[in-house]
């Protein structure tokens, strides 16, 4: 049903090109987008914008480019409430063109009034809408109108301000900020050139200064502006530094117009991102994200349900579903606070907590995010997302992307390596190496090493995450080089140079080099005698590692998984082990089935069942690990520090090569060793001695 129509509002139809001059063609956007901005200067009528008439033209399916008829026109203008019809066409005359307005009411259809401007000098195009806009409304300019600060005087800057709003819209950013970055070359003063480049600058990076730089010369320079226009501007303004500002700003344009496309994402986006923690209404001992993602996503999809082609609305819904977890601080502090991603129903849960990794209350969060089916419910919700974006945009690399994530996670590792390579084109930079980075993880989970470690040198050379911070650094170091991750341990702030020399060691005991430096180190790291968080790594790593002395063991370890292991052996308690080792087994096994990352439950297990002489079970847990809890742990997605899935894998697979061998099955052992000797073709000099080992082993076996 549509609305009751009102007197006060007016609606702009694109102008028909009745010239079907190609130097023209501009018109047809340019002139619903030109007059709106002009009679939006008057305060006492209300102009739908050309982003709700493109919106509205997109429902009635009309193909771009198509003259409308009065019959269609009104329709449109009935169905947004507006009595005021303004339709037009745009004619040549002989060196000059003429622009002819005819004005209807639609109540009942009659032509009101038709006005007629003609210019010859293209770029006075812009004063001739400024003097048609009095002429459809037959009054004078509104007082202190400022003609010049409205828009532009450049007609070519205006062109590429309009091609680089319609690539921003499809998520196309490269052209879109190559489109902006001309409109605002050609004129510096073009406010909402420069708001709109902000926008895509930033939609790439909120850290992007560049982008803040251009929201705010915007602001400075929207005086002359529509008052939505200058809202928007001042909104976007606060962004990334003061998002309740942000969301306050935009809120009347929200209350005042439910299809307002543009004020409406931008309330999503800062929804989105405003991960302030604060005490729930009524009752301040419980929390609360201030921004909320359920109604964050109900705006986006709003969006997209209004404005299809709208595809900057997909990413932030997409990328929420695909988290374990939502990250955030209270308010007058700066600690670390989380949630996990549950699901209520069709809505989120998210139930603020201060992070602390290794704790029973991690745990039991993350298994319950498990247990709900929360994890699967959501992934699947992403992949259909993705899905749809797809649908809306074959071609945009950054739908696949989402896609190729949803998948991975999933363990649908093909599908999701399909995903990627088709949306390696036309990508920038950061993005094209992130999703280098994500096919190095898929080839690693299939165990494709050949050629793995000139990949992973391809993305040292590929240039730095940070400063100084090489991109393939992490991945390097899988295929044996290690100067990537010993910078990175060297650069650490506050770290004492007994910290940094032990985080040397575990990245080696993690993949498989012997483990006794780092459990030496254990007794010089502060702390370390009072409590066992801090060298949780390498009690889970080094779990059989002759010691000394062990550390004191209080009762928080007890309820943590990895360090009650390392308690009952250091009681020489066997059943208290074995009941650890069972646990940490099970943990493992629920986790892969419901789609959560292997956290290192399973490593810490074989070392539990060969402490405990069980060699059978070992074996089982370090299969189960190979051929199943691998498709659903991309190499980054650990907590852990160096006991993270990516670097114990190869330590894994050296376990099972060995068990294998040691348990008559040859053919499974030499499969093993040669994967590593693969990985490790190019390894560095202190790896030599492993890898001659792994040769003597395969020899035994008869293999050449």
């Amino acid at each position: 049903m549509n609305p009751p129509l009102d007197s006060r509002t007016w609606i702009v139809l694109p102008f028909e090109n009745v010239a079907r001059a190609s130097d023209l063609d501009w018109l047809r956007d340019g002139s619903a987008n030109l007059l709106y901005l002009d009679l939006s200067r008057w305060s006492d009528i209300r102009v739908i914008d050309d982003e709700r008439v493109a919106d509205l033209l997109r429902e009635q399916s009309f193909a771009p480019g198509r003259a409308l008829s009065l019959t269609e026109g009104l329709a449109i203008a009935r169905r947004a409430g507006a009595r005021q019809l303004v339709m037009g066409d745009v004619l040549r005359a002989g060196s000059r063109v003429a622009l002819v307005a005819k004005v209807f009411d639609a109540s009942d259809g009659k032509r009101l009034r038709s006005v007629r401007e003609e210019v010859a000098v293209p770029d006075s195009m812009f004063a001739v809408f400024s003097k048609l806009a009095r002429s459809i409304l037959d009054v004078a300019p509104p007082t202190g109108a400022n003609v010049g600060a409205l828009r532009t005087v450049s007609v070519d800057a205006y062109k590429e301000y309009l091609a680089g709003v319609r690539a921003l819209n499809a998520f196309d950013l490269p052209i879109a900020n190559w489109h902006l970055g001309r409109a605002v070359e050609l004129d510096s003063t073009f406010a909402l050139a420069h708001y709109k480049l902000a926008m895509s600058l930033m939609s790439g990076s909120g850290r992007d200064t560049n982008g803040r730089r251009h929201a705010e010369r915007a602001l400075r320079l929207s005086g002359g502006l529509p008052s939505r226009e200058r809202t928007l501007i001042k909104a976007y303004a606060f962004f990334p530094r003061d998002y309740a500002a942000m969301c306050a700003t935009l809120a009347p344009l929200v209350r005042a117009d439910s299809s307002d496309v543009d004020a409406l994402y931008g309330m999503a986006d800062c929804l989105y991102h405003d991960n302030l923690i604060v005490p729930t209404p009524g009752d301040s001992t419980r929390f609360q994200f201030r921004g909320s993602w359920n109604e964050s996503f109900r705006l986006f999809r709003r969006v997209l349900e209004l404005d299809p082609t709208y595809h900057l609305a997909y990413q932030h819904v997409v990328d929420g579903y695909l988290q374990n977890e939502r990250q955030g601080r209270p308010l007058q502090s700066n600690a670390s606070w989380m949630a996990f991603v549950q699901r209520q129903g069709d809505s989120l849960h998210l139930v603020p907590m201060p992070m602390v990794f290794v704790s029973a209350a991690y745990d039991s969060g993350f298994a319950e995010l498990g247990r709900s089916r929360s994890r699967e419910r959501n992934l699947r919700a992403a992949l259909a997302i993705a899905r749809e974006w797809i649908a809306a945009a074959p071609a945009e690399p950054r739908a696949h992307r989402a896609a190729a994530r949803a998948h991975s996670a999933l363990g649908e590792l093909a599908a999701a390596e399909q995903h990627l390579r088709r949306g390696m084109q036309n990508l920038g930079s950061a993005d094209s190496m992130m999703t280098s980075i994500e096919l190095f993880d898929l080839s690693y989970r299939q165990f494709r090493f050949e050629g793995l470690s000139r990949f992973a040198d391809s993305l040292i050379a590929a240039g730095p995450v940070g400063p100084d911070l090489p991109w393939g650094a992490v991945p390097r170091a899988f295929t044996g080089r290690f100067s990537g991750v010993d910078s990175i341990e060297r650069r650490a702030p506050n770290a004492s140079a007994a910290l940094v020399e032990y985080r040397r060691q575990l990245w080696r005991a993690a993949v498989g080099l012997p483990a006794d430096s780092a459990v030496a180190l254990e007794q010089l790291l502060p702390g370390s005698a009072s409590t066992t968080v801090r060298i949780r790594p390498s009690l889970s790593i080094a779990l059989r590692a002759p010691r000394t002395k062990w550390p004191a063991f209080d009762s928080a370890s007890y309820l943590d998984l990895k360090r009650r292991a390392a308690a009952a052996i250091a009681r020489n308690d066997t059943a208290s082990l074995r009941l650890a080792a069972r646990a940490l087994d099970s943990a493992a096994h629920a986790g892969s089935r419901e789609f959560l990352p292997d956290r290192g439950f399973s490593m810490v297990s074989a070392e539990s069942y060969l402490a405990l002489q069980d060699s059978v079970n070992a074996l089982k847990m370090v299969r189960w690990v190979l051929d199943t809890a691998v498709k659903v742990t991309p190499f980054n997605s650990n907590v852990d520090y160096a006991a993270g899935f990516g670097f114990s894998m190869p330590r894994i697979m050296l376990l099972r090569a060995d068990l294998a061998a040691a348990m008559g099955r040859a053919d499974e052992a030499r499969v093993w060793y040669k994967r590593l000797l693969d990985l490790w073709a190019n390894a560095d000099p202190e790896f030599q001695p492993l890898i001659d080992r792994i040769r003597r082993a395969l020899l035994a076996l008869g293999a050449a």
